[in-house]
């Protein structure tokens, strides 16, 4: 018995990660101090710990993807968790920002 509430948590945190983060979407503004105006009204999108893996498909990662391109950003980063596996080239071609996209694969 003492393992249920371990087990428990274990099946809460799958159920967060693979339910509720996916979708997570949060939009937020940002001024700085003496910015160049240029920068006036620039849209940056972040997609962070996709965990490209056999959960994450290329085909819900591009569902993902579908919202955030419809933000029409400037940029986009890719930060956090990003694994890559066979079938996922085409779908991290990104197309959706105007002035290119940033990611760095790490350890």
């Amino acid at each position: 018995m003492a393992g249920l509430p371990v087990a428990g948590a274990g099946v809460l945190g799958v159920g967060y990660a693979r339910g509720v983060e996916p979708g997570w979407v949060e939009r937020a503004e940002v001024s700085f101090a003496g910015l160049h105006p240029a920068f006036d009204g620039y849209r940056v999108v972040q997609i962070s710990d996709v965990h490209a893996d056999g959960w994450m498909t290329p085909q819900r990662f591009s569902d993902a993807v579908w919202p955030v391109n419809a933000e029409r950003p400037d940029l986009a980063v890719f930060t956090g968790d990003l694994v890559t596996s066979d079938g996922f080239s085409r779908t991290f071609r990104w197309r959706g920002s105007r002035r290119g996209s940033s990611g760095r694969c790490g350890r």
